[in-house]
């Protein structure tokens, strides 16, 4: 359930609308149910002899990569405890860019060869958004082959003999494109240039995010890493490394994690099966916990001290590290009131939450105070944090409590993907976009923004489609509009 943020209040919104109400601890992160699942079915291949063990669980799957940090400890009479340390989310980062990368890197340049036709003759819109859905499915069966037999090979020890002439290949694809179809006569990949196109996904150094025209590419071990920093852990402080998500059982997937963590114990489940449906299962064991105690089995703990940015960027600890989550736990709010208006008159104030110690924000917001206030005024702040990780702040006049403000975010202790301000505003433009539709009446200056961010980006081929998409709706040669065009055919 760490979604992204909308896609998690929507979830909670739709669970409001079924007549659910969610109590505390009932979302649970995806890394965390895989890891109770392994617990529950081989927890004594995990912990071994020990009694404690620092458990990092890599959660790779079809379109996420979830990394989570989670101590297991041994009680009496082997009872079970776990403590969440860490979790990032990288939500555009999955098995489906591998399967991205086999299009656009094989299968087109294949299909435009076989039809005899030149990249340019197929716009970015003809490549991105009607070819690559009908080429993913042959993308992915190349790719699940493939890997099936170097596993096999691996297993036999006479994968690095036969990695030169190992080749998959898939019947041939009929592309409908408009009143044309292009076939792609030998869909076909190699052990070679499937070991080229996945490099980058396991490259240990460059950890930021690469966009390219049509697909994104990033390194798997920028969530590892983000993690581990979260955490305040080295590598070496890992005793073992689950491995759960149906993109782990790529070979390289594993050998890499493997290298990485040299010193720690890799486990894996069995079975293709296994590694697809532990987060499920993991699922259904803790709703069986919840059930039976009312508690969950993994009790996350707040690893970083929550603080408020105060007058002149001092900080006020709201929710200190080591705290159990629900806090207060008593599940209702704790309360500061050693703050005041700085200055007479003011109408607008700064409410900015962050984590220490590297301020990640978690709340950034501004209390337009709808009454005439003093300097000095005494204000309350009260806050909390929930058992569905939903952080809540209010702050109102103590003499006044009817002026008040109150925000809740939802998933303050999940990082996901750092993202550029561009790439922000990328994303808020296409969501204004998905809601009005994309022909409104204001939607030509957001279509031209839109290709004004990705030509930023240097993905000419997107821009041009967006421009002409603005000048569509302009319905006019429009002289600032066309010279975009010109710029980025000249790109």
């Amino acid at each position: 359930a760490s979604f992204q943020l909308s896609q998690r209040a929507d979830t909670l919104e739709a669970a409001r609308a079924a007549g659910l109400e969610l109590q505390e601890y009932d979302l649970l992160d995806e890394p965390s149910a895989g890891l109770l699942d392994y617990l529950l079915e081989r927890g004594g291949d995990l912990l071994g002899a020990s009694s404690r063990c620092t458990v990092l669980v890599f959660d790779f799957g079809g379109g996420t990569c979830d990394v989570s940090i989670i101590e297991v400890e041994r009680g009496p009479e082997y009872r079970l405890a776990a403590t969440l340390r860490a979790v990032s989310r990288y939500h555009r980062l999955g098995g489906g860019d591998l399967d991205a990368a086999i299009v656009h890197e094989i299968l087109i340049p294949r299909l435009l060869a076989d039809n005899g036709l030149a990249s340019r003759d197929l716009s970015w819109s003809d490549k991105k958004r009607r070819l690559e859905p009908q080429l993913l499915g042959t993308a992915e069966a190349l790719k699940v082959s493939l890997c099936e037999e170097i596993r096999r090979l691996q297993g036999l020890g006479t994968y690095e003999a036969r990695r030169e002439e190992l080749v998959v290949r898939q019947p041939a694809v009929a592309c409908a494109l408009g009143d044309r179809e292009l076939t792609l006569r030998k869909p076909e990949l190699s052990a070679r240039a499937w070991e080229d196109l996945i490099a980058p996904f396991l490259d240990t150094d460059r950890l930021y995010q690469r966009d390219t025209e049509f697909r994104l590419v990033r390194s798997i071990f920028a969530p590892v890493e983000d993690t581990l920093r979260r955490a305040h852990l080295e590598r070496e402080m890992i005793d073992a490394v689950l491995l759960v998500g149906g993109s782990t059982l790529i070979p390289q997937v594993r050998d890499a994690m493997a290298r990485y963590f040299p010193e720690a114990r890799l486990c894996v489940l069995p079975d293709v099966l296994g590694a697809q449906l532990a987060v499920s299962r993991g699922a259904a064991w803790h709703a069986f916990f919840l059930e039976a105690t009312g508690r969950p089995f993994l009790e996350p703990v707040v690893f970083d001290d929550f603080a408020l940015v105060a007058q002149g960027g001092t900080l006020a600890t709201l929710v200190p590290a080591g705290s159990r989550i629900p806090y207060p736990p008593d599940g209702g709010f704790a309360r500061r009131t050693d703050f005041a208006v700085p200055a007479t008159g003011i109408r607008e104030m700064r409410l900015d939450v962050v984590v220490l110690p590297d301020r990640r924000p978690v709340l950034h917001d501004r209390w337009m105070i709808p009454a005439v206030v003093s300097a000095g005024e005494r204000i309350t702040i009260e806050f909390s944090l929930s058992g569905n990780q939903a952080f809540t702040l209010r702050a109102y006049l103590a003499d006044r409590p009817d002026v008040q403000f109150e925000r809740t975010v939802e998933n303050p202790l999940i990082t996901g993907a750092g993202a550029s301000a561009v790439q922000l505003r990328i994303e808020e433009l296409e969501e204004e976009l998905r809601r009005s539709g994309g022909s409104g009446p204001d939607d030509e200056e957001r279509w031209t923004e839109l290709a004004k961010c990705y030509a930023e980006l240097r993905h000419f081929e997107r821009a041009l489609q967006y421009v002409r998409t603005a000048l569509r709706l302009a319905g006019r040669p429009d002289p600032g509009l066309l010279n975009l065009q010109a710029l980025y055919c000249a790109e």
